[in-house]
């Protein structure tokens, strides 16, 4: 069982990075009081998973300035109210890259998925993209 508000604050950090697991937490803010188990060897491996992603997600993000400047503009906008369509934050994407004639990455072409999943990577608690 979780048993401490650190764990389970953890937890719940990691689950933002992993469709499943934001799915089955969705809504659950504190897991000691959900009463939440998990299986020791599966949370060790989920634990390692997430963090690699982490380590990874943010070596990539230093090399792609585009995608830290569309952080910042979409942060600002979040701030003041502003909702957004995936598909125009990928044509902003696009033109930020087209005006410093970058090439955005070919993962991103071939498979836009991976575009919103590092995004939601990037912005973490901070909005949720349906």
């Amino acid at each position: 069982m979780v048993q401490t508000l650190e764990k389970s604050a953890e937890l719940i950090e990691y689950s933002k990075n992993d469709p499943v697991m934001s799915t089955c937490l969705a809504g659950v803010c504190d897991l000691v009081a959900a009463e939440a188990c998990y299986h020791l060897p599966c949370m060790i491996r989920f634990e390692r998973q997430c963090k690699q992603k982490q380590l990874s997600f943010a070596e990539e993000g230093q090399r792609d300035f585009c995608l830290n400047q569309l952080y910042v503009y979409l942060i600002r906008g979040l701030g003041r109210g502003h909702v957004y369509d995936m598909v125009d934050v990928w044509s902003t994407y696009e033109k930020m890259c087209s005006d410093m004639d970058l090439e955005p990455p070919q993962r991103y072409q071939s498979r836009r998925t991976t575009f919103y999943e590092d995004i939601q990577r990037l912005i973490g608690a901070q909005a949720s993209f349906i």
